[in-house]
């Protein structure tokens, strides 16, 4: 037998050519050195190479090739050379996750809906949903969430949120009572709703989903899939999924795959290195820094990051929290390369502070700083 290498052989050198070519070798080495049925065929000696691996080297050591040790040698050095030479993914930065939304918001296609791949996109990159967290997102988890929140007797005669897709004056009022009452809470502070899905290995957990996300899937219920609900009853092929993202073949629930692919094309259309997981991981680095910034704040220099890293592991459905570390230190980087100390403020006060902070940095702000440290004196003597 001759080694049939991709130089010699003008030829498409695909994986399954590999595996098949392999097989052979390993059926012929069988019979002539482990049966003895044939004799001259193949051969163990001076084997010809292409690359780094030989013939030899291609075969498992488990059907008893000699040098099985030099093997797993050379194995564990090609190892170490491909890790060397392997380029980590970068995480994209909020910019980039917008950018990618937007781009998903400016999709064209007959597979999925612009809207669809924007709130998919959205949930990875502002709730750091894995893709089987997006594709398990159902109706009946957003209407428990409703009914926790808002107990209200109305709400609880509501078999499930997708029933009020309906065009009447009585779904209206219903939507709209359930619109002003996630305003109202978002209002009062609150920042996430946290629907159950499963994921990683059909481990559940509460999906973090801001509250205006949480509203554009409410009103992607009610339009679009209740428009293709509909479509499909009218064509006698009606879905029994509950599933919130329906595929347009199957009307069953997304696969992690097609979710896998489609953020693949997203981010190829924006323009931004990294992959779907990554966009995951850009909402980790952000709730890892909005937690740090917010324990600096209360505690100075005596944050806890245990405590941190626990309460992100739960945001992120992480069994370890360690797996976060590399986040948090790189947000402590970042900030050595910033002075000053993190303070908390409302959202509404912030861009008034922001002005104030940059007014005291600016040359002769010495009346303007003695007149606030009078007026912190004055609230700390009436506190």
């Amino acid at each position: 037998m001759v080694y049939l290498r991709p130089e010699d052989a003008r030829v498409n050198y695909l994986e399954t050519l590999r595996r098949k070519r392999d097989l052979i070798y390993k059926f012929f080495f069988v019979l002539e050195h482990r049966l003895q049925l044939i004799k001259g065929v193949i051969s163990v000696k001076d084997p010809v190479k292409s690359g780094m691996l030989s013939w030899r080297n291609r075969i498992s050591p488990s059907i008893g090739v000699e040098g099985a040790i030099q093997d797993q040698e050379m194995r564990v050095a090609l190892r170490k050379n491909k890790e060397r030479s392997r380029r980590e993914r970068p995480t994209p930065s909020p910019d980039e996750a917008a950018r990618v939304r937007d781009a998903a918001l400016e999709w064209e296609g007959n597979d999925l809906s612009a809207a669809t791949r924007y709130l998919i996109a959205s949930l990875k990159s502002l709730g750091g949903a894995r893709a089987g967290g997006a594709c398990d997102l159902t109706v009946r988890s957003m209407t428990v969430v409703i009914l926790q929140e808002f107990p209200k007797p109305a709400y609880a005669a509501i078999p499930s949120l997708s029933d009020l897709g309906e065009d009447n004056p009585a779904c209206d009022d219903l939507r709209r009572a359930i619109i002003e009452d996630l305003k109202a809470l978002k209002a009062r502070g609150r920042k996430f709703l946290f629907p159950t899905v499963l994921e990683k290995g059909s481990r559940s957990r509460g999906l973090p989903i801001l509250i205006d996300l949480f509203i554009e899937i409410l009103d992607y219920i009610w339009v679009e899939r209740a428009e293709f609900v509909r479509g499909r009853r009218n064509r006698g092929s009606a879905s029994n999924s509950d599933h919130v993202f329906l595929s347009q073949n199957t009307a069953d629930a997304l696969s992690p795959g097609s979710v896998g692919r489609m953020m693949k094309e997203l981010l190829r259309k924006a323009g931004v290195p990294g992959s779907g997981h990554r966009l995951r991981a850009t909402f980790a680095e952000d709730i890892v820094r909005d937690l740090y910034l917010r324990d600096r704040a209360q505690n100075g220099g005596h944050y806890n990051v245990d405590a941190i890293l626990m309460l992100a592991a739960e945001y992120m459905g992480h069994d370890d929290p360690e797996s976060l570390r590399p986040y948090i230190n790189n947000i402590l980087k970042q900030e050595r390369a910033l002075e000053g100390e993190p303070v908390m403020f409302e959202e509404a006060d912030a861009p008034t502070m922001r002005i104030i902070s940059q007014a005291l940095s600016e040359p002769g702000a010495d009346e303007l700083r003695a007149l606030l440290q009078r007026i912190a004196s004055g609230l700390q003597a009436t506190a």
